[in-house]
């Protein structure tokens, strides 16, 4: 008995190392080294049309017509007075995409700095900033967290068609998956807090927008759920549904202070399925 005892301990060992090996021998999968030929045109082609429509659309732009990086491009397109915008169908996208890799070299952000800092003027006026790196006003103004020991840099953000800037959209978006049952929670640790808000003013001196100086993913966030900050008292009473917190938690600015409260809520939540954390320091 003890014989067989012996044995049948042996081959189960044997199947549970066959078994391991066979797992160890599948992970990591495979490497993908090369696309298909069909993804490779789909990539293409999607790049192309989004190259397409930022040239097209951002020509107008003042950053287009004074930036000291761009004269060689504008050279090529025959746009050297500063002209109007490029018409969609002046260029086959194949040779704006040959144009514009031939003449437009990497950039840096104090390429972009100039016109940036007309945002945050003592006085911020509309004609100074409508139509600055995108056409018309920015939906907020995304900041870097500085952790590298500088100062801060600083990103407009514009509204653009979903299918040309939909990564960052689509992550929010998957941040807050459905319940399987309909009444689970899910723990969306995102914040709404913002550095100030740029109020850019009209001829007469009015204020015609409030855009916030915030995290990327708040801006993100906001745009979301449909948030202005015009409305932040307002949307602090909120309780969105399938969120384990209140939307109150998310304006606050201290960050362990933010963190702990969300666990709180978390904690206390019998119907928690998810937690996912799209609030970071960083762009």
């Amino acid at each position: 008995m003890e014989e067989a005892l012996i044995n049948s301990t042996s081959l189960r060992c044997v199947l549970l190392s066959t078994t391991l090996l066979s797992i160890m021998n599948s992970l990591p999968p495979a490497p993908i080294t090369s696309l298909t030929p069909e993804l490779v045109e789909r990539l293409r082609g999607q790049a192309l049309d989004v190259l397409l429509y930022l040239v097209k659309t951002n020509s107008a732009t003042t950053y287009f017509k004074e930036s000291n990086v761009l004269p060689q491009f504008r050279a090529a397109l025959n746009l050297t007075d500063g002209g109007n915008q490029i018409d969609a169908l002046d260029y086959p996208v194949e040779e704006l995409f040959e144009i514009y890799h031939n003449n437009v070299g990497l950039s840096v952000y104090e390429d972009y700095l100039p016109v940036i800092s007309r945002f945050f003027e003592p006085t911020c006026n509309k004609s100074s900033v409508d139509n600055l790196m995108a056409p018309g006003l920015p939906i907020f103004i995304a900041h870097s967290s500085g952790t590298s020991g500088g100062a801060a840099k600083y990103f407009p953000k514009y509204r653009h068609p979903d299918h040309m800037s939909r990564a960052m959209a689509e992550s929010v978006r998957l941040a807050n998956p459905q319940s399987k049952n309909g009444t689970g929670k899910n723990c969306i640790m995102f914040s709404l807090a913002y550095r100030q808000v740029v109020t850019p003013l009209d001829e007469d001196g009015d204020v015609i927008k409030h855009i916030p100086v915030c995290l990327l993913t708040s801006g993100l966030g906001r745009i979301e759920n449909n948030m202005p900050v015009e409305r932040d008292a307002f949307a602090a009473t909120l309780k969105i549904p399938n969120y384990s917190s209140p939307i109150a938690v998310s304006f606050i600015s201290n960050y362990k202070s933010f963190l702990f409260m969300h666990a709180l809520f978390a904690l206390v939540e019998p119907k928690l399925e998810t937690i996912d954390d799209i609030y970071y320091s960083g762009l």
